[in-house]
């Protein structure tokens, strides 16, 4: 994949919750950030500094984003991944 895709746009320094849930989403989608940033926006959030708080109201939008980018299965696994992240915490 190319490391455009995999990383976040130039300028966009991520905070540790943010760049953690970048990873996840980078893992299952080749748009991590447009995923992000968009479904952060749509509550009001900075996905650039986003908290676990702001984890768990987003986590059924990711997935479901990624899910239509990709498979039901994908959008499983990224909210699966996502879900353990926010019992793991950092």
């Amino acid at each position: 994949m190319h490391e455009r895709l995999t990383k976040p746009p130039a300028g966009i320094d991520l905070g540790p919750v943010s760049a953690r849930i970048f990873e996840v989403l980078a893992e299952h989608t080749v748009f991590p950030w447009p995923v992000m940033k968009t479904q952060a926006q749509r509550l009001g959030l900075d996905p650039a500094n986003l908290t676990m708080t702001d984890l768990r109201a987003l986590l059924d939008l990711l997935a479901v984003s990624v899910e239509r980018f990709t498979s039901p299965r994908t959008g499983a696994k990224t909210r699966e991944d996502l879900e353990r992240l926010l019992a793991r915490g950092l």
